[in-house]
C-alpha cells in the first residue's frame, strides 16, 4: 500500500499556504509517503499517475464556515465545501482522481482560514492545524 498526501494552495496568500507548510515540514520528518505540493490541483494529477498510489490525502485551506484553524477530515465532501482558490470544486476534484488516475481512498484535510489576503502571513490559528496535521500524517 503506497500513500502520498497532496498539498494544495498559494502559500503567498497568507492561510492559503497550509498546504505547503504541511508538506514541507512532512519532508523535514522524512516521511514514507509520496510528498507533493501544488498551487494548481491539476498540475499535481502527472505526478500521482503510476505510481501504484492507493491512499491520497489532500491538506488544503478552505471555507466551510468554521472557526479559524478549525479541521475537517471528510472522505466525501459535500458542495458547499469548496477549495479557497482554486476553481474546481472539492467534489470535482476527488471525483476525477478516482475515476482518471485510480486512487478510490481520498481523505480531505481542510482547515479554515482566517485570512487570505496576498502577501500576509500565516495566520497563528491555521499554523497550529497545519501542526496538528503534521503530526497526525506522521
Amino acid at each position: 500500500m503506497k500513500k502520498a498526501v497532496l498539498g494544495l494552495g498559494e502559500e503567498l496568500k497568507a492561510d492559503d499556504g497550509v498546504g505547503r507548510y504541511v508538506i514541507e515540514r512532512l519532508k523535514k520528518r522524512k516521511s514514507d509517503r509520496l510528498l507533493l505540493f501544488s498551487s494548481v490541483p491539476e498540475n499535481a494529477f502527472a505526478s500521482l499517475r503510476g505510481k501504484g498510489i492507493t491512499e491520497l490525502a489532500i491538506v488544503d485551506a478552505a471555507d466551510f464556515s468554521g472557526r479559524p484553524g478549525e479541521i475537517k477530515i471528510a472522505k466525501d465532501i459535500k458542495e458547499q465545501i469548496r477549495l479557497s482558490t482554486h476553481s474546481t470544486s472539492i467534489s470535482k476534484l476527488v471525483a476525477y482522481i478516482r475515476k482518471s488516475i485510480g486512487i478510490e481512498n481520498i481523505t480531505l484535510i481542510l482547515v479554515q482560514a482566517k485570512n487570505l489576503e496576498f502577501g500576509e502571513e500565516m495566520s497563528l490559528e491555521v499554523r497550529k492545524a497545519g501542526d496538528e496535521i503534521i503530526e497526525l500524517l506522521s
